[in-house]
């Protein structure tokens, strides 16, 4: 039997993040688990048979004026999942039977790390813009500081986003798997070659 692993995104079916989907299909060596907040208005078509769980709680709390005002003045709970949230996440997860957890992009690797604290292992694939843009806000610069020494896992399309999380507790448990088109399958003329370093 393959172990189950929870993949999971904040939207399911986004036609620009396809590539999750096909990722999903080519996993050989576990059976994945797609959980998600929300569907994409217009979906891409989902792999057949692959298992999927809709969280209960939406993704994020309601923007309110004191949310606004907490999230600026740098609070953690204006970004990480209030109780209700927290519970719900918790039991989808734990119910599901799962070995481990994927998380795609940090900002649905926050609030499952807060959720588990540790109950499955937890991976986080960054990609780019949850560890540049997002990185200003200071909310969420502080919760991702807080939860990155915990996660067992951290798989980044790039160096260049390894060496962005580095000052904010980035562990030895960490890979790159590059995002991207071979170029040497699709590139028109030969591929430069890149002096080392």
């Amino acid at each position: 039997m393959k172990p189950r692993v929870g993949v999971v995104l904040a939207e399911l079916g986004i036609p620009s993040e396809v590539w999750i989907l096909r990722q999903c299909q080519e996993f050989d060596q576990i059976e994945p688990v797609v959980f998600y907040w929300k569907m994409a208005d217009n979906p891409a078509a989902l792999p057949p048979g692959l298992e999927t769980h809709k969280f209960s709680t939406p993704f994020t709390r309601p923007r309110t004026w004191w949310s606004r005002v907490t999230r600026r003045l740098g609070s953690k709970a204006a970004v990480l999942p209030d109780d209700e949230q927290r519970a719900d996440i918790r039991r989808a997860l734990l119910g599901a039977n799962l070995s481990a957890v994927q998380c795609h992009f940090s900002w649905s690797g926050l609030p499952i790390s807060a959720a588990l604290d540790g109950d499955l292992p937890v991976l986080w694939q960054v990609h780019g813009h949850d560890v540049t843009t997002l990185m200003q806000d200071l909310a969420y610069r502080k919760c991702v500081a807080e939860a990155l020494p915990k996660v067992d896992f951290l798989a980044a399309v790039g160096t260049f986003q390894l060496e962005l999380l580095r000052p904010y507790g980035l562990t030895q448990r960490h890979g790159v798997i590059p995002c991207g088109a071979p170029l040497s399958v699709f590139a028109q003329r030969p591929v430069p070659i890149r002096e080392p370093g």
